[in-house]
């Protein structure tokens, strides 16, 4: 069995291309060179079913800084579970960890995300991805917010293009504790994916969120596959002496593989809690040290993984975002578009350079240089971006010395702002 996920593996925190790469060392961990936030992706289970659809479950972090962790109840897991839209944030998150932000459209009820998925709000809500996969969420009745003036929306069904294949989530809605004469917020926890030949359940145990008046909450103790394989989270209980959060501290698979997690407790409420060090199961560990969010220092060591120690250091000159990551074996220095989370035009995030260097900074390998245009979504005045040329020069700095340059122009932009025709060439200059 292995130890990634039962059935195909994919990438961890699979990013969307359209917009900027990850950087990571191991294959549950990566950090966003742009936000320097750290996210951690442990699929569990990933069996391919018709129609392109794959029955998928895995154990996503959450986002930082207050951002919609555990979905505004009592639940305080630390993982996030299914894919739902982020209370009042018009940002959805996917089954994968991904997010997409979305903005109104001019019809008040469709609304657009800058990588081109769309969303219809009617009695329910359904999202459309333009690879043809369908979402749809429904507002979860009986939900009690006395303390957040959020609703709950999550997703119910996740439909395959053609309709060959359908998961389907179930939810339990846990009415909250009475505290101090007032209802404390309702829990809403995952019970079940389904699909017609699959069936994963998961397990929850209750416990004391606030010490004093015990206003109850419930953590996840095992996931279930088909009542044949069972994976167990073992948790402690952290945060502040007034309002706890259970922190996993240990995954075991089915096949008796352990991966331990030492997570910082002292963020409450729902708060971000930071992932120190992961230590998987052949040995091999992972240890991260941060500067508030930003992952300043990623160290690993052991087996099974690729040992050494990556620093981050982020600049920002002229509006742009630089972050420039030394590790054992080279050095990188991405340039991008917008300041995490102080900007929020079309063109945020998207990186525009990226320079290969030698560790010690010495010698260039290669840059990548990324052109991009501003695209209106239809029926609306949302802007997104188009990748139109990507140049990528090896031999070092082409105004300097002899190179290659490899070009890749995108042309005929469909109505989701997708490439129908893509111009591959290359010049070689010598100096």
């Amino acid at each position: 069995m292995s130890l990634m996920a039962l059935g195909a593996e994919v990438p961890a925190n699979n990013p969307n291309n359209l917009m900027r790469s990850h950087v990571g060392q191991t294959g549950f961990t990566s950090v966003d060179p742009y936000s320097g936030v750290l996210s951690y992706h442990i699929p569990l289970v990933n069996i391919p079913e018709n129609d392109g659809l794959s029955f998928y479950f895995a154990l996503n972090s959450h986002l930082p800084n207050g951002q919609g962790e555990n979905i505004a109840d009592n639940s305080r897991n630390l993982f996030n579970l299914y894919p739902h839209m982020l209370p009042g944030l018009n940002v959805f998150v996917d089954q994968y960890g991904r997010t997409h932000n979305f903005k109104v459209s001019n019809n008040k009820n469709i609304y657009y995300s800058i990588d081109h998925w769309k969303e219809v709000r009617s009695n329910d809500w359904y999202i459309y991805t333009p690879d043809g996969v369908t979402y749809t969420l429904k507002l979860l009745n009986n939900v009690n917010w006395s303390y957040w003036p959020f609703n709950q929306w999550v997703v119910t069904e996740i439909k395959s293009k053609n309709g060959e294949t359908t998961l389907t989530y179930n939810y339990d809605v846990r009415a909250g504790t009475i505290r101090n004469g007032v209802g404390a917020n309702s829990t809403v926890l995952l019970t079940s994916i389904t699909t017609d030949d699959n069936k994963i359940k998961l397990n929850y145990s209750p416990y004391c969120v606030y010490g004093r008046d015990c206003i109850k909450g419930y953590y996840l103790t095992n996931i279930k596959l088909n009542d044949k394989y069972t994976w167990r989270i073992t948790s402690l209980a952290g945060g502040s002496s007034a309002s706890n959060i259970m922190l996993p501290t240990k995954l075991t698979y089915p096949d008796g593989s352990i991966i331990k997690f030492n997570i910082d407790g002292g963020a409450s409420q729902g708060s971000y809690s930071a992932l120190h060090s992961i230590t998987y199961s052949d040995g091999g560990k992972s240890d991260f040290t941060y500067s508030g969010t930003h992952v300043t220092q990623q160290t690993n060591s052991g087996p099974g993984v690729t040992t050494g120690t990556w620093n981050y250091s982020y600049a920002y000159p002229n509006g742009t975002t630089v972050t420039t990551v030394t590790g054992p074996n080279d050095k990188r220095e991405l340039t991008f578009n917008g300041r995490y989370p102080n900007s929020n035009d079309w063109n945020t995030g998207l990186l525009i350079n990226e320079k290969l260097y030698s560790a010690d900074g010495k010698t260039l390998y290669q840059t990548i240089d990324k052109t991009w245009k501003e695209f209106t979504l239809p029926d609306s005045t949302i802007k997104a971006p188009e990748l139109t040329k990507q140049v990528i020069s090896r031999g070092g700095d082409c105004k300097m010395q002899s190179c290659m340059e490899y070009i890749t122009e995108f042309k005929d932009f469909d109505s989701y702002g997708y490439p129908k025709t893509e111009v591959e060439s290359s010049v070689k200059h010598t100096v």
